[in-house]
């Protein structure tokens, strides 16, 4: 009798973001890294253009940069691609190098 008897299946990847759900649904999540990408901005390393974004969806801006600083995510490219890397941080993990 084999030791394994299903092959190894990877468990599928954990929903963005990994640190709770954000005060927003995934759909929304997906529309503001794809509105970061398509303006073409070079981050700043601040949230201004998360913010901008925030602000013209009417949404509440604060709920969001608490959600955003407990995962160490303090800038648009830290956010950007944490996203395409589905590596949100945990809260409490060391921030790390700076996205840039």
């Amino acid at each position: 009798m084999p030791i394994f008897a299903e092959p190894y299946k990877p468990p599928p990847p954990d929903p963005i973001p990994i640190f709770g759900e954000p005060p927003f649904g995934p759909a929304l999540m997906a529309e503001l890294v794809r509105t970061l990408e398509q303006r073409g901005w070079a981050c700043d390393h601040t949230l201004k253009q998360v913010k901008a974004f925030l602000q013209a969806k009417d949404l509440d801006v604060e709920p969001v940069f608490k959600w955003l600083y407990r995962s160490h995510l303090y800038c648009d490219c830290a956010l950007v691609k944490a996203f395409h890397q589905h590596t949100f941080p945990q809260a409490g993990d060391s921030p790390g190098p700076r996205a840039g």
